[in-house]
């Protein structure tokens, strides 16, 4: 076997024929040290990824060592797959989910065992133009349902306008002062919170605030939600957000009503005479 045979070469691809990648491939495919026991070398290449020493390895680890094992593949290949992509899948492969989770030596070596060879998972198939998502939470998997606000706290701005939310003035029981909120808005926040179970932190908007005002502090952040009769209109939407609607109201023009007027089929004629 001459020297150029008997020295590694990269391989031209990231997989074998069948377009897949198991956990012997993907080591075999990355480390030299072939006159190594396989547990040896998966503990040489653990070291290698665990650059800082703490007996784990990060998604981050893994990120930077599999942007560096991409520039053994093919220009061809890496132009649809990119480290990060790689770094999810092992971390799924490992049974991982949350990119602040972290793969253990103990793990790293007993992987061999959990996807042996010729079989890997289909998950490993790598497609044209794959990436990966890392979700709110640092999560590898697409979230289901809808967001959770329970215990969440929500600065709810609302603006007075009768009947919507009406501002009265009472003595409470300490004989204080204070601001009494009634109307169709404070009951809806009331039901809402009851619903979902956030925390609503009602703020009432200034006497003299407007009603694009109020659209530019939720813009602001002032507010994390704003609850009121606020008209729809196309400026508005480039700027946030809108519910379905909360109240449909039956504004109408009101006019006499006229007698009935009946009118010949041929009175249109009317207007021609038969003289010339």
């Amino acid at each position: 076997m001459g020297a150029e045979e008997s020295r590694p070469r990269a391989s031209g691809g990231l997989s074998d024929r069948d377009g897949a990648i198991d956990f012997t491939e993907f080591i075999v495919g990355i480390t030299v040290f072939r006159e190594k026991a396989l547990e040896t070398r998966l503990e040489r290449v653990f070291d290698i990824i665990d650059v800082s020493g703490d007996g784990y390895i990060s998604f981050d680890e893994m990120l930077n060592f599999m942007s560096k094992v991409l520039i053994l593949a093919d220009p061809q290949k890496r132009k649809n797959i990119d480290g990060k992509t790689l770094a999810a899948m092992v971390f799924t492969m490992f049974g991982l989910n949350n990119t602040s989770q972290k793969i253990s030596k103990r793990q790293f070596i007993e992987g061999k065992d959990s996807h042996p060879h010729p079989h890997p998972p289909p998950d490993w198939k790598i497609s044209e133009n794959t990436n990966v998502i890392i979700w709110p939470g640092n999560s590898l998997i697409p979230p289901t349902g809808r967001a959770i606000l329970k215990d969440v706290p929500i600065r709810v701005g609302i603006i007075e306008s009768i009947p919507f939310t009406i501002v009265t003035n009472v003595i409470d029981e300490s004989g204080q002062n204070t601001t009494k909120l009634t109307g169709y808005v404070p009951d809806l926040i009331e039901l809402l919170a009851d619903k979902i179970g956030f925390i609503p932190k009602i703020q009432l908007a200034p006497s003299n605030q407007t009603y694009s005002g109020l659209i530019q502090v939720v813009v602001n952040d002032d507010y994390g939600i704003a609850i009121g009769d606020v008209t729809v209109i196309a400026t508005r939407r480039e700027l946030v957000d809108f519910s379905n609607a909360i109240f449909d109201n039956s504004l109408r023009i009101i006019m006499g009503k006229t007698s009935d007027v009946t009118i010949e089929l041929l009175s249109f004629l009317k207007a021609f005479s038969r003289n010339l």
